[in-house]
């Protein structure tokens, strides 16, 4: 049954509309202060989960696939140069995972067969192993098979968002410039209701008339 369906007995709805840059488009402004470097903290890292159990695997799995995009938006945050997004994947993780867990070959390969994989065929690629509460197994090989265990890989991005953070508070152009593209993918929750018919041309999920929810982007 579609979460529509139960419209009447759920008025609240959330609606996601993405930042669009077209001429014309039309958003409140948003009142929140501009982003920190705590911020930029908060952001990267909020979404980890709390234990998950050894039996729980599908948990697991779905807490790879939400790291795997965090890595990738810490990469994008970081970006410098034009290029694409696996030379800015691989170049995040070098600069900022730990020593032993950040060379390039790696990199690479976190990005096809973890990140690309994951998100788009809902299943690892031929040369990574997944595994949670394994911290032995981390980064071990089985042969030509990169072992990544969920909880150890948070340590190691915890670890990179710290260097990085770290590097932007001793850099202020490159301060200036993240936390711009933070303040850019930023959202805010807002309360509405009698929700007009969609404008055209605007993007986001269809939602009925009624009292909603909406996630609005911050624009400066």
């Amino acid at each position: 049954m579609s979460p529509w369906d139960e419209i009447d007995e759920v008025p609240l709805r959330w609606l996601l509309e993405q930042r669009s840059t077209r001429a014309g488009a039309r958003y409140r402004r948003s009142t929140m202060a501009r982003p920190t470097l705590t911020d930029l903290q908060e952001a990267l890292l909020k979404s980890r989960p709390a234990p998950i159990p050894l039996d729980d695997g599908w948990r697991a799995f779905d807490a790879h696939k939400l790291l795997a995009s965090q890595v990738h938006r810490a990469s994008l945050l970081a970006r410098a140069g034009d290029a694409n997004e696996t030379t800015y994947w691989i170049s995040y993780v070098t600069q900022y995972f730990p020593a032993g867990r950040n060379n390039a070959a790696d990199a690479k390969l976190l990005w096809k067969e973890w990140r690309t994989d994951l998100l788009k065929r809902d299943c690892p690629g031929d040369f990574v192993v997944m595994t949670h509460g394994k911290p032995d197994m981390h980064w071990q090989r089985a042969g030509n098979r990169l072992c990544i265990d969920l909880e150890s890989m948070w340590d190691d991005f915890v670890y990179s968002v710290d260097k990085f953070i770290k590097y932007l508070a001793n850099t202020p152009e490159r301060e200036k410039i993240t936390l711009q593209r933070l303040e850019g993918s930023s959202w805010t929750v807002q309360m509405f209701s009698n929700l007009s018919p969609p404008v055209s041309g605007a993007s986001g999920m269809a939602i009925p008339l009624g009292s909603a929810t909406v996630i609005q982007p911050n624009s400066s």
